[in-house]
């Protein structure tokens, strides 16, 4: 690794990217924030915007870790993970790079909190809903074509590990 004046520009290119990464999962917080919001209002226009502006959000962080791996290979730094990256560059940049690393992970901390809420939010949403209908002497079965009985773990959609 040749520390030269288009290093340091590199690197700092390199750090805004992580910087509108972070920006991007603060959106996602606040989306997810709305998303609990709609949920308890029961409001489905709302939750169908707010879904929209996630995907969005997801869309615009999708290729992390294809932009991680660019960057390392043209700064010639070889790690697999951003702390180990971050271990690996001049002293004097690392103190902005693990303070970025820090906001990250508490925003992907809070991300993942709150769509847990949301998600239990969600089941019991749902519950009410099937006792209701069970009280009218309807059960649904199925819901699009699958079997509604049983839920699965929820899927990841970002990784937080970094």
């Amino acid at each position: 690794m040749i520390q030269t004046k288009a290093f340091n520009e590199y690197l700092d290119e390199f750090y805004d990217y992580l910087a509108g990464i972070v920006d991007a999962y603060d959106g996602l917080r606040e989306a997810v924030l709305a998303q609990i919001d709609a949920v308890s209002r029961a409001d489905i226009s709302a939750m169908d915007e707010n879904l929209k502006a996630q995907q969005a959000l997801v869309f615009r962080i999708g290729d992390f870790e294809q932009r991680l791996e660019g960057y390392f290979a043209h700064l010639e730094v070889e790690a697999q993970t951003l702390t180990e990256f971050i271990a690996l560059i001049p002293p004097e940049a690392q103190y902005r790079f693990y303070d970025i690393l820090g906001r990250f992970a508490a925003v992907a901390q809070d991300v993942s909190v709150y769509k847990e809420q949301c998600r239990v939010l969600l089941e019991a949403r749902i519950y009410g809903i099937d006792k209701i209908l069970q009280k009218q002497g309807r059960t649904p079965e199925t819901t699009y074509k699958r079997d509604a009985s049983h839920s699965d773990e929820p899927g990841r959609i970002l990784r937080t590990d970094i």
